[in-house]
């Protein structure tokens, strides 16, 4: 809760510094919002507009959805608020939990239906041997769904009418659609496996299980390996990778009569006997598990699932048959040929032999076959193709650069290469034996176990599928845990002697771990029926799985739209299924969307919209349409539809949002903001056509772009939905969420912050980057204006705040470092003078004179000005009496404070400075206003001043990093009557300080001591220090006492009825990071917090208002301060200057008065009398020069 401020007794207050968006701190998870910018999150939204996050994952979210509260997240990620959760999670009792499992691959849509609590899951994934969609059952668990899935993703799934689906995707047929052909095949690489064998034969040559592996002969020793007689006998195979077989080969041994009879095959590492197929003498199909019934069986156990498998092979007559717990073998067939009934994946298996032929059992071979269900080249090369591959061009892997490293984890499917070195690359060559289209995935091994997930970057994916093509993508690489991508879809030639296509993983950016696993090619189907669409009605379909209906509305639909078409978005309103994406239909003529009603499809007016839509949201009676368009296809009725547009459906007409966006729109979304419904568009656009700036998000509400009055967002929101209790859950990425949006300054209304709505934007550099400045001085690096002070201007006339810092205000050049804002509204600069780049530190008003304080140089009314200048506010134009410019000799000049001596015309001036005009005068001049000079108060201080405040009608005092007679002196008083400096508390304050404020008789100051923060009181006599607990990276640039509605508990820090507030760039391990934070003698607690235009963290500068921030007990406080040491009283360099001046002028007059008297009486004395006057020039005759000297002997 934040603290109760009695704001009614301050007058009017504002905020100054250097953000973007500021919220009042509510919310412990406000201070939780640091998503990466990479990755998706849940957010939820509080009453003043900002989102706050609920959990973060470690990718990308692509659907939500939610039955009662419990909520269902699906999309490309490993984690989800720290619970490991491959691609789908939920969310249910307040805990994340993993859905079984998870999914290996990529969930694209969710459909939630809440009567039948099923949750139908779309997307490019591989569950129970179906392809690309699943359902799960709460309470039972997951569920295929009859017709097999997909040969493509699925990115759209809507509820049709009773049980029916419809999906929308990337895809041609069914999974069981009888046009899909697989023409590819690759032979299992287990030559480098690890292989052994329980109860071998001690026979020479033929003891090694090994020898069955790529054999070069039959029934000779070396190639051949047999059990020890009369005994059961089991042989193991461990490999380095995950593979998913569809078809067993097993050559039987002959030698000596000898061979197998029976055997299980058991996958690892789910120990169950795999069920085989097979054919038996009267052509009928037949499946065996445990023992498969025939002349001879066996059993094979596949790792690491360690079950037995389902198989089915061919016998002797030519008749399929199914085995599982124990499979026959022939002795007198080449090879038998055992295919899966469930397709897994394995990595590993045991070959368990139960019976046998003669003496004992043995093999002359096994090798297992990959259709193109798991087509793949590896980056591993001991993983791909063996050497006995019937292909001449077998899968392969080139590697480049490195040095690369096999990793080997137990955890991952797949060993895997690693490698630091930019620009390194992998180059996956598969074994593609027939050209057609495919899907290709790319493995990407998690970063948890490897422990590498710091240091994870970005790879480049270059795809060649025909001689002449390529296509390239860039992705990261810092998922958690195991997942794939989906990384091209599309026609790829086979492997001759002249072409080879092929994936290539290069290394980009700076150096980082990069990781190689596998590639994985799908063949997709060779005909176009679905084209991307398509309904599933469960009536339709058997128990067996049969689909006995016939094609409705929506699949012919689907076998008109061109065959690359693409279905990324289906809205089903009572009436009318909208379809929407990127294809043409030929009936009816149509472009990326159309509607499907009861009996016929309709195309939309102007037939569609001429780019790919990627985004549909109905809201009233309206739906919204985004992505890549600018335009209808065939007509110009409409304008203004860029990548975004309304319609229509009662009057099957087109609207436009003003004139758009200017880039592509991803997502649209539904949600309340200050209690009004509006729409929130994301995506790869940078402006509003005709208006302001946006950073990728737009909210369009009251029927035009909302720019003002609105929260600061810095994100996107892809998705909204609504739990069962009315809240709202918010899918995205938020990088940052403020109350306000406001560039560098706000202003307090009953204690809620409001915005100017003015754009303070940053001018092109800074006068203040010096590097001899303090942290507080340097000007951040950002876009937004910086705004350091403030300061009010009230006459009966008008009402002026102004604002002064270091920015521009974009169109209208006029103002830009001071901004004048009246009562209205209205904005206006100063007159021409300033230079560009000033920065404004202080503000005093005295009368209708705006004294500006900072770093700046500039000519006004035709004289120099450096640091200081005068503006008159009633006759809107510079002082004619402005004071001589301020200098330094290797420093910045910078002013930092302006104070004005009460009932007199003295303007106390303090900062960074060595001189005024051409009277050295270091850190602090006295100006006076009447006689338009400088005045020097010492020499002997020194530093740099970082506030000043009048503490009677003839003391200020001082704080910052300042010296006295070369020793530190870091709060120092002068005195007027005295013209004497007093160091305060020397040797008992610890640091510069460079915040203070006053309140009765103690000064509260803040300071800093070797970059780390600190706060103290002051009597006068003692220093104590205060409101430890902030990080040592903390910067407070302001502090201020305001006064609270209600005492909090007493102690002996802070006066009850008030509270300490300070300012800046703030953090502790309990209250996170805030740009205003408050004490109460006992805690620090966040109160404001701010963001830059880039997603950091602000910065408040300084407080200001037309009432009184501090207090002090009477015009006579400096005499408290009359007990301080170290006083050094001296007159002022005039007085000395004049009396020196007097002094010499007395001693002159003394010593010529003395000189004339003393020769009056000499002469006296010798008989001197004054000569007779003769009078006219008749008198006069010249002398001779003898008559002159006679008297000179």
């Amino acid at each position: 809760t934040p603290p109760q401020i009695a704001y009614s007794s301050l007058g009017r207050i504002s905020l100054t510094g250097a953000f973007a968006g500021l919220s009042i701190y509510t919310d412990t998870r406000q201070l939780q919002l640091s998503q990466p910018a990479t990755t998706d999150g849940l957010y939820t939204q509080l009453a003043d507009g900002t989102f706050v996050p609920v959990a973060a994952t470690d990718g990308k979210i692509n659907s939500v959805c939610s039955i009662d509260n419990d909520l269902y997240v699906g999309g490309n990620f490993t984690t989800i608020a720290g619970v490991s959760a491959h691609n789908i999670a939920l969310w249910s009792s307040n805990s994340w939990a993993a859905l079984d499992s998870g999914l290996l691959g990529i969930v694209n849509s969710l459909l939630c239906d809440s009567n039948n609590k099923v949750v139908t899951i779309g997307g490019d994934f591989q569950m129970l041997n179906s392809s690309n969609v699943v359902n799960w059952k709460i309470g039972t668990g997951w569920r295929k769904l009859p017709f097999g899935g997909f040969d493509g993703p699925v990115y759209s799934i809507a509820q049709g009418d009773g049980q029916t689906r419809i999906f929308g995707g990337r895809f041609d047929s069914t999974g069981n659609g009888s046009n899909v052909i697989l023409t590819s095949a690759q032979t299992v690489n287990i030559q480098t496996a690890n292989i052994s064998a329980d109860g071998s034969t001690s026979l020479t040559g033929f003891s090694s299980p090994s020898n069955i592996i790529c054999p070069s002969a039959q029934d000779t020793p070396g190639s051949t390996w047999l059990a020890a007689d009369n005994r059961s006998a089991y042989i193991y195979v461990v490999q380095g990778f995950t593979f998913r077989p569809t078809k067993l080969r097993i050559r039987n041994t002959m030698y000596q009569g000898r061979g197998t009879k029976t055997f299980r095959f058991i996958a690892y590492p789910i120990s169950g006997i795999m069920n085989l197929t097979y054919t038996d003498s009267n052509g009928v199909n037949q499946y065996c598990d445990a023992d498969c019934r025939g002349t001879k069986t066996f059993r094979f156990i596949a790792y690491p699932i360690s079950g037995i498998m389902n198989l089915t092979y061919t016998d002797s007559n030519g008749v399929n048959q199914y085995c599982d717990a124990d499979c026959p073998l022939n002795q007198t067939l080449e090879y038998q040929d055992f295919t899966f009934v469930n397709i897994i994946g394995m990595i590993g298996f045991q070959f368990a032999i139960s019976d046998w032929y003669g003496d004992g059992a043995g093999l002359n071979e096994i090798a297992f076959i990959c259709l193109t269900l798991d087509i793949a080249a590896f980056a591993v090369q001991g993983f791909n193709d063996p050497s006995c591959s019937e292909s001449t061009l077998k899968s392969s892997s080139v590697i480049t650069g490195g040095p690369w490293k096999v990793y080997n984890l137990s955890t991952t499917s797949a060993n895997y290469l690693t490698t630091t070195n930019p620009g390194s690359s992998v180059t996956f060559l598969p074994h593609l034996s027939s050209s057609g289209n495919y899907a290709v995935r790319l493995f990407t091994p998690g970063c948890v176990a490897d422990e590498t997930c710091g240091s994870r970057g970005q790879v480049k994916i270059t795809i060649i599928p025909e001689p002449g093509l390529s296509s390239s993508i860039t992705m990261y690489q810092t998922n958690n845990y195991d997942k794939y991508d989906s990384v091209y879809e599309g026609k790829f030639a086979a492997v001759s002697s002249g072409f080879r296509p092929s994936v290539t993983l290069t290394i980009v950016g700076s150096p980082g771990i990069a990781v190689a696993q596998k590639v994985q090619f799908l063949a997709l189907s060779t005909t176009s029926r679905l084209n991307g669409l398509y309904e599933y009605n469960p009536a339709n379909f058997t128990s067996a799985g049969v689909d006995i209906g016939q094609p409705g509305l929506i699949v012919n639909v689907g076998n008109s739209l061109s065959p690359d078409a693409f279905i990324s978005n289906i809205l089903k309103t009572p009436d009318t299924v909208f379809i929407a994406g990127n294809f043409s239909c030929s009936d009816p003529q149509a472009v990326n969307i159309l509607t499907i009603g009861s009996s016929s499809a309709k195309a939309f007016a102007g037939n569609g919209l001429n780019g790919q839509i990627r985004t549909v949201l109905q809201s009233g009676d309206k739906i919204y349409f985004g992505g890549d368009f600018t335009g209808l296809t065939n007509s110009d009725s409409t304008t203004g539809l860029n990548y975004i547009a309304a319609y229509t459906p009662s009057s099957n007409t087109w609207s436009s949002l003003s004139a758009g966006l200017n880039g592509k729109v991803e997502k649209i979304v539904q949600f309340t903001l200050s209690n009004t419904t509006v729409l929130g568009v994301s995506g790869g656009f940078t402006q509003i056509v005709g208006g302001p700036d946006v950073n990728g998000f737009a909210i369009w509400g009251d029927n035009n772009w909302l720019t003002s009055d609105i929260p600061f967002f810095d994100g996107q929101i892809d998705q909204v939905v609504t739990l069962s209790n009315s809240s709202e859950v918010f899918v995205g990425v938020v990088k940052a969420s403020y109350q306000v949006k406001a560039d560098g300054a706000v202003y307090l209304s009953n204690g809620n912050l409001e915005s100017w709505k003015y754009s303070f934007s940053s001018p092109s550099s800074s006068s203040t980057n010096d590097t001899l400045l303090s942290k507080r001085d340097v000007t951040p690096d950002i876009s937004q204006g910086i705004i350091r002070t403030g300061v009010y201007y009230n006459t009966s006339d008008e009402n002026l705040t102004i604002l002064g810092g270091n920015f521009s205000i974009s169109g209208n050049p006029l103002v830009s470092s001071v901004a004048i804002i009246d009562s209205n509204g209205g904005i206006s600069g100063l007159p021409t003078g300033l230079n560009s780049n000033a920065s404004i530190y202080y503000f005093l008003v005295d009368g209708d004179l705006l004294y500006i304080g900072g770093s700046f140089t500039g000519k006004v009314n035709h004289g120099n000005i450096a640091g200081i200048a005068i503006y008159d506010l009633k006759n809107k134009a510079w002082s004619s009496n402005q004071p001589s410019g301020l200098a330094a000799d290797d420093k910045t000049v910078v002013v930092k404070s302006i104070n004005k001596r009460p009932n007199t015309q003295d303007i106390v001036v303090s900062g960074i400075f060595d001189r005024a005009g051409s009277l050295g005068c270091q850190s602090v001049c006295i100006f006076d206003a009447d006689a338009v000079q400088w005045h020097s108060t010492s020499f002997a201080i020194g530093g740099q001043v970082e506030t000043s405040v009048i503490t009677g009608a003839n003391t200020v005092l001082f704080a910052g990093n300042l010296t006295m007679n070369n020793s530190a002196a870091y709060l120092l008083q002068y005195d007027f009557n005295q013209t004497a400096w007093v160091s305060e508390l020397a040797g008992k304050i610890k640091g510069p300080l460079n915040s203070l404020v006053l309140q009765g008789d103690i000064i509260y100051a803040a300071g800093s001591q070797n970059g780390k923060p600190y706060f103290i009181k002051t009597d006068g006599n003692t220093v104590t220090e205060i409101a430890s607990g902030l990080s040592d990276s903390s910067v407070v640039y302001d502090i201020q006492l305001l006064p609270l509605k209600n005492d909090h508990s007493k102690n002996n820090q802070i006066p009850s009825d008030r509270i300490l507030i300070a300012f800046g760039q703030l953090s502790s391990p309990t209250m996170g990071t805030a740009s205003a934070a408050v004490y109460d003698g006992e805690n620090w607690q966040a109160y404001i917090l701010t963001g830059q235009s880039d997603g950091s963290p602000g910065i408040i500068y300084s407080i200001f208002s037309d009432g009184s921030l501090s207090t002090f007990s009477s015009p006579c406080m400096s005499l408290t301060f009359a007990r301080f040491s170290n006083v050094l009283a001296h007159l002022a360099k005039g007085w000395v200057l004049l009396i020196s001046l007097a002094i010499s002028l007395g001693i002159i007059f003394i010593l010529v008065a003395a000189g004339v008297i003393a020769a009056y009486f000499r002469r006296k004395k010798e008989g001197y009398t004054i000569t007779p006057h003769l009078g006219g020039e008749k008198n006069l005759k010249r002398l001779p020069p003898n008559h002159l000297f006679s008297e000179f002997n």
